[in-house]
């Protein structure tokens, strides 16, 4: 069993294939779905087992697919252009900035995505590795937010009496009612 020094790093070398059973656990287990697709075909190489449940289909299905067919249907342009500059960016080191964008899952259904790139090397070959996050959790929070900050605001502003918000000391809300009862008339 490899021993891990103070820095966390793995002590000695490890043999080649608990190197691949190490990464291939890291992969599978994921939670956001990976990946994997040629950093100048875009055509995808592999994927993880989240990448399957994020599209609703078998790993089988998608291997070989260009990565456009990730996207829907009539925004090609945008998943080829997307692509190119998570190639440059993530090219330069790093990872890409996250993009937004959706995937279509094999129910015809759109998922809101944040993706990010790295480029690996993987046997000579340049390999974009693009992680996806489903963002449908927050983008419903964010409708529900929304939904609720206008029933409040409708609510405030109908009041039959004044309302007002003070925050760190100061009128940050007032509603119509409150502001004409309250503000000085000058006459």
């Amino acid at each position: 069993m490899p021993r891990v020094n103070k820095k966390g790093l793995i002590d000695g070398a490890l043999a080649a294939s608990e190197g691949r059973d190490m990464c291939r656990l890291l992969f599978d287990g994921s939670p956001d779905a990976i990946f994997l697709a040629d950093a100048e075909t875009g055509v995808i190489l592999d994927a993880n087992p989240a990448a399957e449940k994020l599209l609703g289909r078998p790993l089988a299905d998608i291997i070989g697919l260009p990565q456009s067919a990730l996207h829907p249907a009539g925004q090609e342009a945008l998943s080829q252009k997307l692509f190119s500059q998570h190639v440059v960016c993530a090219s330069a080191g790093g990872y890409a900035m996250p993009e937004e964008h959706s995937v279509l899952r094999a129910d015809g259904s759109l998922v809101p995505v944040e993706i990010t790139a790295k480029i690996i090397t993987v046997k000579g070959r340049k390999v974009l590795q693009g992680f996806f996050r489903d963002m449908s959790f927050r983008t419903r929070a964010e409708k529900d937010l929304r939904e609720s900050e206008e029933k409040f605001r409708l609510l405030a502003e109908k009041s039959l009496i004044g309302v007002y918000l003070i925050q760190d000391g100061k009128f940050r809300y007032t509603n119509p009612l409150w502001v004409a009862r309250w503000t000085p008339t000058t006459g």
